[in-house]
């Protein structure tokens, strides 16, 4: 349940963790509940067990840069909550069957995204945190649908300027949303990118269960990352060697060439033919 309100920002009783990157995202506690804030406006008030969001802002309706913290940052790692893997990867899917591109920043995940999506079809289910719902018939769960994305890339791909905005919160990045909902599908290729320029042609190595389980430990989110109960991450690792059996891992490496992209379109599209 996500509820609203305008008002003065609650303050971070106790700070717990604080994330690098564009959005200044804090984590803390508030009067028994969960503090998320940014350096935006908004603080996102969390209940301890998942069930409800109350945002307060300074003033209402609220500015596009919160919407986009709430559906890139604080969504996913309330899945968290609730049960659900996150990981850093970009995933897909084809409406039955998907896909999560794993890599370090710098990749190319994003950029590889949307070159699934524009020359291949494929649905963006996020491109930023990837979920993993749990249970025996986890899916791979839509999360922030659409892409962001450097100029230099969305002209590279010839992608649409119509399907193309302003990334809130950045100056100069745009977010790519092309046509179509995006429904839950089950994993069915882990794929560790490798991107590299000494690199001419794409290729693609099959990996074991246990190399793909120790490269992809490394790319889980925690709600708290400093936090002493590891249990989220216990559960998270059980959820994902649970849908790490029933899809097989690779490594892709490829060029960083954009004119190489339709190649490597391709190789990773034809990880699930048919």
């Amino acid at each position: 349940r996500l509820t609203a309100e305008a008002g003065p920002l609650p303050e971070l009783e106790r700070e717990l963790f604080a994330w690098k990157g564009r959005y200044g995202l804090r984590l803390g506690e508030h009067r028994g509940r969960w503090l998320m804030r940014s350096r935006f406006d908004g603080a996102f008030l969390i209940e301890r067990d998942a069930s409800a969001i109350h945002l307060v802002c300074e003033t209402l309706p609220a500015r596009p840069e919160v919407g986009a913290v709430l559906v890139r940052r604080v969504l996913p790692r309330v899945a968290i909550l609730a049960g659900a893997a996150a990981v850093h990867a970009a995933a897909l899917g084809n409406g039955r069957d998907g896909l999560m591109l794993i890599g370090r920043s710098g990749a190319g995940k994003s950029t590889l995204c949307a070159a699934l999506a524009h020359l291949g079809g494929w649905e963006i289910l996020t491109d930023d945190i990837a979920i993993v719902l749990p249970g025996p018939d986890g899916g791979l769960a839509p999360a922030t649908t659409g892409v962001s994305l450097w100029p230099a890339s969305r002209q590279a791909l010839g992608l649409p300027l119509d399907r193309c905005r302003v990334m809130p919160g950045y100056d100069d990045k745009l977010h790519y949303e092309p046509d179509g909902g995006a429904a839950a599908v089950s994993p069915r290729a882990f794929v560790f990118l490798d991107r590299t320029p000494e690199c001419a042609v794409p290729s693609l190595e099959r990996l074991s269960q246990a190399d793909g389980m120790a490269r992809i430990v490394r790319q889980i989110i925690r709600f708290d990352p400093c936090g002493s109960n590891s249990a989220d991450r216990v559960a998270s690792l059980l959820t994902l060697n649970r849908a790490m059996r029933e899809a097989a891992a690779w490594r892709l490496i490829y060029p960083e060439s954009f004119s190489a992209l339709p190649a490597v379109v391709d190789a990773v599209r034809g990880l699930i033919a048919g």
